[in-house]
């Protein structure tokens, strides 16, 4: 089930809100337990046996962690990266999916979870049903956040807060709780269905045309088109995540910082999936030593945290040269910091808006050989066969320029801010009203296609 299916949004959500606000605080657990393996297995029934299993033994390393056991620490990691190995390798050779979508979410905040428990930053240590509430949490589910158990303590310590409440006064609260939520689901929604959505229909119909046929205007066009629809994707997968881990009572986890407002590649990332970021500084790179040890070593960590980030994404060549290129500039730049300060500015900035979106020409095409007809098309300098319509970037750009303008106009942060600073007015609700329908009518006539971050 996804977040942008008309069962999940008219028939799940509003039961699971239902039964879980009437359900008095302290046994709130138990509705979102059921709720989250519900919302598992109306998708894959067979997911939630495993993930119970993985949870399950999760929950006793834990334990053991939590009182310094360094080697259930490290068999339990093992474990866990023994399980997400298998996934994606058993997805490589034999094109079987044998565990559910963004199981590598789920493995991270596993592994998370341990490292948490070894370092003594969990107050209480929880019971099973607190872990496999946390494990199976289905806002966070799919594609992240990576949510730590630090975040999720406090849905306990809230429920506990409002035992002993005025009825009149939780009520208030309760409804406020989810206007918050939608006020961030809704804009979510719109940026996944009224944006992505379109901008995905150009970069297929590129694919449908072949590479070889695209004039150089529309090959620039056409990437920095996905990159847009990657953006909008997954900025809108955020909202909408965030949104339903306040209506909740979870904090709303911030996964995206408005990444193209970055300087520099190393910021752009340190905005662009915000909780994977954190998760390999605090439990890969910080570990290792971070910048804490000289140069070379600062290299090293970099140069290991990239390669985990490529693998992360898959275990095929594309994502490894795309994690490559990405440290090579990020290389690049502090080089630049260190010995041309002035330069270091604009450089940092032609890598965001140039640098980026080539990259994800690696990411987006994984074939070789169709990659480099692509970069043909982009860099036309040695000539490249086939017949070119020298028409098409006008065509392309006519029928699809409305959506690539919105893009680029949310993409200035400020656009967001404004909505956020003026998010109680009378105005907003009516803003959101017509976002919800004008995506409603969008989803049924587009259907509703997955999240790109759910095949990871």
């Amino acid at each position: 089930m996804s977040f942008t299916d008309p069962d999940f949004l008219f028939r799940f959500l509003p039961v699971f809100l239902f039964v879980f606000y009437l359900t008095p605080a302290r046994l709130r657990i138990w509705p979102l337990i059921g709720g989250s393996v519900l919302f598992l297995a109306l998708g894959d029934p067979f997911s939630c046996l495993i993930l119970f299993v993985l949870g399950a033994w999760n929950h006793l390393f834990g334990r053991a962690a939590a009182n310094r056991d360094r080697t259930a620490l490290v068999i339990g990691i093992t474990l866990d990266l023994a399980v997400l190995i298998a996934a994606k390798t058993i997805r490589i050779t034999a094109g079987i999916d044998c565990l559910p979508a963004g199981i590598s979410f789920y493995v991270f905040r596993m592994i998370w979870y341990l490292a948490d428990c070894y370092r003594g930053r969990i107050r209480k240590q929880p019971q099973l049903s607190e872990t496999v509430a946390f494990f199976f949490l289905f806002p966070v589910l799919p594609a992240g956040p990576i949510l730590t158990y630090r975040d999720f303590e406090r849905i306990s310590t809230l429920g506990r807060a409002q035992a002993d409440r005025p009825r009149r006064k939780e009520l208030r609260d309760i409804l406020v709780r989810i206007e918050n939520g939608l006020l961030l689901f809704i804009p979510g929604l719109a940026a996944k269905v009224l944006l992505s959505d379109h901008l995905r229909s150009l970069w297929s119909t590129l694919y449908g045309i072949g590479y070889e046929s695209i004039s150089t205007p529309l090959a620039w066009l056409g990437i920095y088109t996905y990159s847009m629809e990657l953006y909008y994707d997954f900025w809108g997968y955020s909202l909408m995540a965030a949104g339903l881990c306040v209506m909740t009572g979870l904090p709303a986890v911030e996964n995206f910082r408005h990444p193209y407002a970055a300087g520099s590649v190393s910021e752009f990332y340190r905005r662009w999936h915000v909780t994977l970021g954190t998760f390999f500084k605090e439990n890969v790179y910080i570990p290792l030593g971070g910048n804490r040890r000289g140069a070379w070593t600062t290299v090293r960590n970099l140069f290991i945290v990239w390669l985990l980030t490529g693998l992360w994404h898959g275990f095929g060549l594309n994502y490894l040269v795309w994690a490559g290129l990405l440290f090579l500039m990020i290389l690049a730049e502090r080089g630049l910091r260190a010995r041309a300060p002035r330069l270091y500015p604009v450089i940092g900035r032609i890598f965001v808006l140039a640098g980026i979106p080539l990259t994800w020409a690696v990411f987006a095409i994984p074939d070789p050989e169709r990659l480099l007809t692509y970069f043909g098309r982009l860099f036309p300098f040695a000539g490249t066969a086939g017949n070119v319509y020298d028409g098409d970037f006008v065509k392309y750009l006519t029928g699809y320029g409305i959506y690539l303008a919105l893009a680029l106009v949310f993409l200035v942060p400020n656009v967001y801010h404004c909505f956020e600073r003026n998010r109680r007015k009378p105005f907003t609700a009516v803003l959101m009203a017509a976002l919800f329908a004008a995506s409603l009518v969008s989803l049924v006539r587009a259907g509703d296609n997955p999240f790109l971050y759910l095949q990871f």
